[in-house]
């Protein structure tokens, strides 16, 4: 049901994978997950909440890889979707406009119910941009006391 990222485990000589890697649904379906050329790892800022536990995220990190003079505007957002209601909303939509490392602290954070998705979504312009983004969190199991 979920990609949370992909490690190449088997390579050439050169140690790595040489061109683009990108994992699909069955028969050329959805993208799951692109790993770029070269690094070896995709990692992506997407969890589901497993079932009969609780998630608190406590903080969230942005931070933008690229030039000045070509950001022309970033917008990041946590997106949470919740399988019992399928209700779909973003929590507080950040514009960047800086390579400054950005992160955001919050207790009790963002408590997320067993089965929903969360993820960070990011929309940019301008020239090509690398974005890097995490959060970590507290996961309690609600079956044990």
């Amino acid at each position: 049901m979920r990609v949370n990222g992909m490690i190449i485990t088997s390579a050439g000589s050169n140690g790595t994978n040489v061109g683009t890697v990108t994992l699909r649904d069955t028969g050329g379906g959805t993208t799951r997950t692109i790993m770029g050329a070269g690094y070896g790892i995709a990692r992506q800022a997407v969890y589901t909440v497993p079932a009969g536990s609780t998630l608190s995220i406590n903080s969230q990190v942005f931070s933008i890889i690229t030039t000045l003079a070509s950001l022309q505007g970033v917008t990041v957002a946590g997106y949470i979707q919740s399988m019992a209601g399928g209700v779909t909303y973003y929590r507080m939509p950040l514009e960047l406009s800086t390579t400054d490392t950005y992160r955001h602290d919050g207790v009790p954070g963002i408590i997320l119910t067993e089965k929903t998705d969360f993820a960070h979504r990011c929309t940019a312009s301008g020239n090509t941009v690398s974005l890097s983004t995490g959060f970590l969190g507290v996961l309690r199991d609600n079956r044990v006391g």
